[in-house]
């Protein structure tokens, strides 16, 4: 069969359907979130919280520390966890907690910016250096 025979039907292309309590994998094979251990460490002496999904490393948010305040500097989530909503997940636990450990927020970097705007009920939390 040629592309110009394909049709939209994925039983017609030879695809199976998934069955719909089957956890969805992306194309690297990697399950996309949902029985994943995830973890959010303060790694105190690296000046970053690091995102570990079954016990692999996955993303890290850096942060310049001074005394009783934190600038959250840069955010990156690894190549193979990227499209996950991670970011989402590291950014929110980073920022607790920073807030539990009674730091000042400052949020430098674009991804905690737009965490923040989209989540007010960080507003009156962080200091946003634009």
């Amino acid at each position: 069969m040629t592309d110009d025979n394909r049709t939209n039907d994925p039983a017609a292309n030879g695809d199976r359907d998934r069955d719909e309590n089957e956890t969805p994998v992306r194309d690297d094979n990697r399950a996309i979130p949902g029985d994943r251990e995830i973890e959010v460490r303060d790694e105190l002496e690296n000046n970053r919280f690091a995102l570990v999904v079954d016990e692999e490393y996955a993303g890290f948010a850096y942060y310049e520390k001074f005394t009783g305040m934190r600038d959250f500097t840069h955010t990156e989530i690894e190549g193979a966890f990227e499209g996950q909503g991670l970011s989402k997940i590291l950014i929110k636990e980073a920022l607790d907690q920073a807030i539990i450990a009674g730091d000042e927020i400052v949020a430098t970097c674009p991804a905690v910016r737009r965490f923040i705007r989209k989540n007010p009920e960080y507003r009156d939390r962080v200091r946003v250096n634009e």
